[in-house]
């Protein structure tokens, strides 16, 4: 092994320059973002901690409380028909209107005044049409029907009862840790 030849040495010079203020450079970049870094570490960072990062968790927190005590109101819509079937006994006192002639007969004894004695014998009479009767009703009146049914239910729901109130939960356990070293 020789001498270098001239011309390698003036390309290895070159090359060593390059690298030189390449290193350079990197070095100074590297130096700014550290500086940077630790600019938003030591000042920015504990401030937007208190003025930005802190009130957003404490307003998350709220707005969690709040969803949990919501309640859902809403009305329902309720359409359908309902078979019903029973037996109605019925007692009641009415009257009721002869419609055409009705005849009676039934046997009586007549007792004559002053001891005269006493008769049997039969009496026979017509009701009239459009006699008013009073009468005593005992009735047991069987009903079996379909009824339509159409209304709105109103419906009201607190969110904490439901599943969405243990979703809630969970996330208040994930978000409420966040305020503690938030307050230091």
């Amino acid at each position: 092994m020789g001498k270098i030849p001239i011309q390698w040495n003036k390309l290895w010079d070159a090359f060593k320059n390059i690298a030189i203020v390449f290193s350079f450079c990197t070095n100074l970049v590297l130096l700014i973002a550290v500086i940077i870094l630790l600019d938003l570490l030591l000042w920015r960072l504990p401030q937007a901690r208190q003025t930005v990062i802190k009130p957003k968790v404490t307003k998350i927190v709220t707005e969690l409380n709040r969803l949990e005590e919501a309640t859902i109101n809403v009305k329902v819509p309720i359409s359908d028909t309902i078979p019903i079937k029973f037996t109605l006994p019925l007692h009641t006192q009415t009257r009721v209107t002869v419609v055409g002639s009705v005849p009676l007969s039934t046997n009586a004894n007549f007792v004559l005044p002053g001891g005269g004695g006493s008769i049997r014998g039969t009496v026979s009479l017509a009701l009239p049409p459009g006699l008013k009767l009073p009468i005593e009703l005992y009735v047991e009146v069987p009903v079996s029907q379909t009824i339509p049914v159409q209304m709105e239910v109103p419906v009201s729901i607190r969110l904490k009862d439901t599943e969405l109130g243990k979703v809630l939960q969970e996330l208040k356990g994930e978000v409420v840790p966040l305020l503690e070293p938030l307050a230091k």
